[in-house]
């Protein structure tokens, strides 16, 4: 709250509090993974010889991990660059779209929660689509594999 005279308007509020929160939720694993590598190399010796056998073998062996760390890397990607997209489109456009996609509303909910027409709102949605889609073609792009 302490950043709201920087809310420039062009999202609703939830979208750009949901983008504030999302961020700050980053920012606490970054530190907390920081706050690991302090750690003492003998201290964490110690807390690894249960894991292992006398010969260097696993004890117990580890599970196989179901995802793809690339895949999950390219989603966080995706988001950080939806969500920046979403912040530069018109806010009446952004709400259109977040109560659709996000919150799950049919057009009928969003044309009465907005106060227009069906016809005006399936024309924001479409615009805000295609918003969107040209900003992410142009601003996000796929570095791995």
């Amino acid at each position: 709250m302490r950043a709201k005279d920087r809310f420039k308007g062009q999202s609703s509020e939830k979208t750009w509090l949901f983008g504030i929160l999302k961020h700050k939720i980053i920012d606490y694993y970054r530190r907390k993974k920081y706050d690991r590598l302090d750690m003492n190399v003998e201290d964490f010796a110690e807390t690894t010889d249960k894991f292992f056998s006398n010969n260097g073998k696993w004890r117990i062996q580890p599970a196989s991990w179901d995802i793809n760390p690339v895949e999950v890397y390219e989603q966080k990607e995706f988001m950080d660059a939806f969500c920046q997209c979403l912040c530069q489109i018109p806010h009446r456009l952004a709400d259109a779209f977040v109560y659709r996609e996000v919150d799950g509303l049919n057009t009928e909910e969003i044309f009465k929660v907005m106060g227009i027409t069906a016809s005006n709102c399936w024309v924001m949605l479409y615009r805000a689509r295609m918003l969107l889609r040209r900003c992410i073609e142009t601003n996000w792009t796929r570095t791995s594999v």
